[in-house]
């Protein structure tokens, strides 16, 4: 099967490592690998520093079709890096010293970073596109080279339609578009400048790269993992844990400030989907849950005044659920608040969500399988947002995004999910009172209302989250796009693995290599999800014969769906720029 793969990093780890300024770059035909000390680390991590998705991988896998995310590094991720006793981590890991240098004196800035990746990305791609039979697609309007970038938006318009037509045998090219993965990418001022330099025309910045002809951009996160004060566009929410901020340690992994869509933030968005050529989309992932809220009301009232937005979609590309509305997580305080100072007296302000049961293993000792609650996740009515848009969501291959907390008794928890932390105003908005704020609460309106084996409780996490996003959908009157055969909530939802992305893999797919595992993974546990979801009991995400017999032609042609047809779908609608 031709696989589609929402969010995963081609050669973000290629790019960051070697002599990064001579353009010496660790060879592209070799996986990035990590020996000694740093080994052990890796994999006491759950293997994130390894490739997972590197060009050798990709070109040993069936993915055929994705998105390809471009990101410099964060100061939080050199700042204090993990030191021990004869060790330290950023000597251990294939990073660019010089690079970590110039991120910690404010020596380069990080849109600076950001072109030297898509310049390296580019040219590699174009240097090995024939060896590797692969592309990048374009919208770009042929200016110098008449006919050139039409006859390649025809060509990959072929090979889509050959992917979904015949998926089990397709033989055509690889097509990829490109991402920008945090509005961070865009600062054009010295990372952590002494003079506290903002830069203050993001939207110039994106219409640059949106008016380039060499390369495209189908979307574009607002936020990413810590706080950037050069340039705020949202609120972020936090994704890092305790156990990986042992391995970079910085404060600014925590929200303390950031609330909601800035007046930065709207000026971007207005930019990424009125552009008239090539509109990018905005990805919610990573961004605070009152910020995506401000989004979803901001984009609508776009919607209102250009008619081309309307048609643009929601999407959300590698991320997982709460398995709540979030009316009922703020309303009945389904979290624990705590407001404290730290060690310099200023406020901080978290929430620890009550753990949230979601299924079940057959391991007696670790048998009660959790979603995870934090609102980095996305809550139901977000879900049918999307939907609503003819959206996509790109369901993470990370086991801690899934709900994994640790390798070991995972099924035996507390009360409460590890606390995380939020921006003080965000804090006093949304979950100090237990109300949702009006502006945001117009949201609502109108919304309706074979047991797996301890090593494998992560396919069966993967297969909940599907069939409770269905479940939503159904729940909603969901019906599907109208464009295609059988249309359904099934349509809206793909993988997004992030693979390369620093994350931890889940047991059965560790990289891109072994993502042709996942159909057999959900056909045996998505019957099984369905059957034990414990929401929505009163829809069911798959058919049945009168006998309870689930309708295998059926769960098959939505697995189907979900690796490959629908991404290869969205791609087809970017590649013909959205039909606007």
């Amino acid at each position: 099967m031709a696989h589609f793969d929402f969010h995963f990093h081609l050669l973000f780890k290629h790019a960051i490592s070697g002599d990064t300024d001579a353009n010496e770059h660790t060879d592209v035909n070799q996986n990035i690998d990590v020996k000694g000390f740093a080994d052990l680390l890796d994999s006491a991590f759950g293997g994130p520093f390894e490739s997972q998705a590197s060009p050798q991988m990709v070109l040993q896998s069936p993915l055929k079709f994705g998105l390809i995310a471009i990101l410099s590094v964060e100061h939080a991720f050199v700042k204090r890096m993990m030191r021990i006793p004869g060790f330290r981590l950023e000597k251990a890991l294939p990073l660019d010293p010089k690079m970590v240098q110039q991120i910690k004196n404010s020596e380069v800035s990080y849109h600076e970073l950001f072109q030297k990746q898509v310049t390296f990305t580019r040219d590699t791609i174009q240097t090995h596109g024939k060896d590797w039979d692969m592309l990048l697609l374009n919208r770009s309007k042929d200016r110098e080279e008449p006919g050139v970038w039409e006859a390649i938006r025809k060509r990959a318009n072929a090979n889509m339609q050959d992917a979904i037509k015949q998926q089990q045998n397709y033989k055509g090219s690889r097509w990829f578009a490109l991402s920008i993965e945090g509005g961070h990418n865009l600062s054009e001022v010295p990372i952590r400048n002494q003079q506290g330099l903002i830069h203050q025309t993001p939207e110039e910045t994106l219409k640059k790269l949106q008016d380039r002809e060499d390369v495209d951009f189908m979307a574009i996160n607002l936020s990413h993992l810590s706080r950037i004060p050069e340039m705020q566009l949202s609120g972020f929410a936090q994704g890092l844990n305790m156990s990986a901020q042992k391995a970079f340690k910085s404060p600014d992994f925590h929200p303390a400030t950031e609330c909601g869509l800035t007046f930065l933030g709207k000026k971007l968005v207005r930019q990424a989907l009125t552009h008239t050529a090539k509109p990018i989309l905005i990805d919610v992932k990573h961004m605070s849950l009152y910020s995506r809220l401000q989004y979803y009301r901001y984009r609508a009232k776009l919607a209102e005044e250009h008619q081309q937005v309307a048609k643009l979609p929601v999407i959300s590309s590698h991320t997982g659920f709460t398995f709540t509305t979030y009316s009922n997580f703020i309303g009945n305080q389904q979290y624990l608040p705590q407001v404290d100072t730290d060690g310099e007296g200023l406020p901080v302000t978290t929430i620890a969500a009550q753990e949230r049961k979601i299924g079940k293993t057959d391991d007696h000792n670790n048998e009660d399988l959790f979603g995870n609650p934090w609102t980095i996740n996305l809550f139901d009515e977000e879900i049918e947002e999307i939907f609503n848009t003819n959206g996509m969501i790109g369901i993470s291959l990370d086991q801690r995004v899934l709900g994994t907390r640790k390798m070991f008794l995972d099924g035996k928890r507390k009360s409460h999910y590890e606390p995380e932390h939020l921006a003080r105003e965000e804090y006093t908005k949304l979950f100090e009172n237990g109300q949702v704020p009006g502006a945001e609460a117009v949201l609502l309106e109108g919304l309706q209302r074979v047991v797996p084996l301890p090593r494998e409780r992560h396919s069966m996490l993967l297969a909940l989250h599907l069939v409770h996003a269905v479940r939503v959908g159904l729940n909603a009157g969901i019906a599907g796009p109208a464009d295609v055969d059988d249309p359904s909530p099934w349509d809206y939802l793909c993988i997004g693995s992030d693979f390369d992305g620093l994350i931890n893999p889940i047991n059965s797919v560790k990289n891109i290599t072994q993502i042709d595992r996942l159909k057999g993974e959900l056909m045996r546990y998505l019957p099984q999800a369905d059957k034990t979801l414990p929401f929505y009991e009163h829809e069911k995400a798959l058919r049945y014969d009168r006998n309870g017999t689930v309708d295998r032609k059926y769960l098959e042609s939505v697995i189907d769906k979900v690796l490959s047809i629908n991404g290869i779908r969205l791609l087809m609608r970017f590649n013909n720029n959205w039909g606007i």
